[in-house]
């Protein structure tokens, strides 16, 4: 019986791209030496396939690359046999990488074959020789990198421009600053400012006013960078900057650089004087819970962004702005800044009041007996910490559990450590609770938790404004709140009925806006407790018209009861003494 064809797919991988002309690049090298291979194993039915997997200047440091993630979806959907390299570091340089390669590589059937180093994946020996060969490869990668580190600090121990975006107020003329006459008078103009103001603000607003616009600067390749209106953080980067007095920073430490100063050195001394004042009276208390964890549905990291209107200030997370995001036009997602930590801590508050949720999540991961029962017991408590740390642990304990947080237009999921959940539930709440890294890399189990709740606009606006509420014990029906669910009530009826109109005409034949109507279809999937509860007079004095009006409630009931502060169990909600409730009207 003749052998199957076995499809053969080449995937290379430079570092830099390579220089405009040259005519036989590292890339096509790799392919000709793996192309002749394939033909010399005709024997074996070995073909090449027609698609090129080409990754020029790009990493081996992590798996984010075009080609390689191509090739992974054309071997997921069962188009490649064999995967060619020409040596290990041309796929990855980390051994947690390889990892999940080649385990993505076996489920798959897809066999991985090195052309320089001779090795089959099929046998533990082989395997032996592979982690081998790929420590090597991470240890020359680190070396390289503690080489490039000591050059760094060394050329800025002599005072030398090492590259990067320059600074206003410096042009870069053969890898040196030269003082630019016409920006240097601008970053004077600045520390003035600050000086005779000693608001950063009131300087940002003169700014602004004057028209003035960030440092545009080419690079080697001829993109041009910069140009945009200047922000808070740029003047903050301006006034501690050292080079402006002729000196290099470098870790904390200060060294004296070859370029010209442009502001005095008395200046400078006042203005870091008055910002150290200035801090010190007015401390920054970290309330930015999910930096770092957030992502949008695009991987895009997510930042905080912050302005004030009518003397509040409004805080929201926004999609970081990348070139191949523009490229196909992709808007940058947002999301209330409140709203949406509020969001992901009723989930994980949640989570853990469910001991039915909870205790497959511990079970999976090898809790049972008396631990499984001690921890799951622990969830109440661990839950009611949340409301009790300061920022500064919330955040601490949010970094340590959440792997990172992902949003959708519809969803938000929280990709959570099972092994730092457990430490959360078994810990006492004595010191800082944070990240257990040797526990990560010898149980990297995930758990993911979706929450169904448009949280995420593509438009500036907000997510789930709904503030802390407390329920003060006595009965007191708002006839408007029950009138808004008869209004709910009435519109989902009218959903269902009218299955020949469209959401405009649903809107028009109800007689209101399209976005009044949607928010009135999903406030009628409240769950049953919290509105029989607002019939009854019972919600939380947090819970008005307007903030179910303005929120996006999430369809999961567990989260709606943690989010409107309503208590986890239903029953605590009855109150028997309560009038019947009256039969929604039909019709508008």
């Amino acid at each position: 019986m003749p052998e199957v064809i076995k499809r053969c797919a080449i995937y290379t991988r430079k570092s830099f791209e390579p220089p405009a002309g040259q005519e036989i690049t590292s890339l096509e090298s790799q392919r000709a030496i793996c192309s002749s291979y394939v033909a010399s194993q005709q024997h074996r039915r070995w073909v090449e396939i027609a698609s090129h997997y080409d990754d020029s200047g790009r990493t081996g440091a992590d798996t984010h690359r075009p080609a390689l993630q191509q090739l992974l979806s054309d071997v997921e959907a069962g188009l490649v046999d064999v995967v060619l390299i020409y040596k290990l570091d041309r796929l990855t340089r980390t051994l947690f990488d390889f990892v999940r390669l080649t385990d993505f590589l076996d489920r798959h059937g897809v066999a991985l074959v090195s052309i320089t180093q001779n090795f089959d994946t099929s046998d533990s020996l082989g395997r032996l020789v592979l982690n081998i060969l790929l420590t090597f490869a991470q240890f020359e990668r680190e070396i390289l990198s503690d080489r490039m580190r000591d050059k760094i600090r060394v050329l800025k121990q002599m005072g030398r421009w090492v590259g990067g975006s320059p600074p206003l107020g410096y042009d870069v003329v053969k890898k040196k600053l030269i003082a630019n006459p016409n920006e240097a008078q601008a970053v004077r103009t600045i520390f003035k400012g600050y000086l005779e103001t000693h608001s950063i603000e009131a300087v940002h607003r003169r700014l602004q006013g004057q028209g003035f616009r960030r440092k545009v600067w080419k690079a080697r390749t001829g993109a041009v960078f910069g140009g945009g209106i200047v922000t808070l953080s740029s003047l903050h980067h301006i006034l501690r900057n050292p080079i402006y007095v002729g000196e290099v920073s470098h870790r904390g430490e200060v060294y004296p650089g070859i370029h010209q100063p442009i502001v005095e050195r008395h200046v400078f001394e006042e203005v870091q004087k008055a910002l150290a004042l200035h801090s010190q009276r007015h401390p920054r208390v970290p309330t930015n819970l999910l930096t770092g964890l957030l992502f949008d549905s695009a991987g895009r990291p997510m930042c905080v962004k912050a302005y004030t209107y009518k003397g509040r200030q409004i805080r929201y997370y926004a999609s970081n702005v990348s070139a191949w995001a523009r490229r196909r036009k992709l808007k940058r997602m947002r999301a209330d800044g409140n709203g949406l930590e509020q969001l992901v801590i009723a989930s994980l508050k949640t989570l853990l009041l469910d001991r039915e949720q909870l205790r497959p999540i511990l079970l999976g991961h090898g809790v049972h007996g008396v631990e499984l029962d001690s921890l799951t017991r622990a969830g109440s408590t661990a839950a009611r910490r949340f409301d009790r740390i300061s920022d500064v642990k919330l955040g601490d304990v949010l970094r340590g559990i959440l792997q990172r947080v992902e949003l959708t237009a519809s969803h938000v999921t929280l990709l959570m450590w099972i092994e730092e959940l457990r430490r959360f539930l078994a810990w006492d709440g004595v010191g800082m609770f944070g990240t257990d890294a040797d526990g990560r890399q010898r149980n990297p189990s995930i758990h993911f938790l979706c929450v169904a709740a448009s949280v995420v606009r593509a438009r500036k606006l907000f997510a789930l404004p709904v503030p802390a509420a407390i329920w003060n014990g006595t009965p007191r029906v708002d006839d408007k709140l029950i009138r808004l669910l008869d209004d709910a009530e009435r519109a989902r009826t009218l959903m269902m009925v009218r299955r020949d109109l469209d959401l405009p005409g649903l809107a028009a034949a109800f007689g209101c806006k399209m976005d009044r109507y949607s928010r009135l279809v999903r406030l009628s999937y409240l769950a049953p407790d919290i509105a029989l509860a607002i019939r009854d007079g019972m919600e939380p004095v947090g819970v008005t018209r307007r903030t179910l009006l303005a929120a996006n409630i999430p369809l999961d009931w567990a989260t709606q009861r943690t989010l409107l502060g309503f208590p986890p169990q239903p029953e605590h909600l009855r109150n028997p003494n309560a009038t019947p409730v009256r039969p929604v009207p039909n019709g508008n």
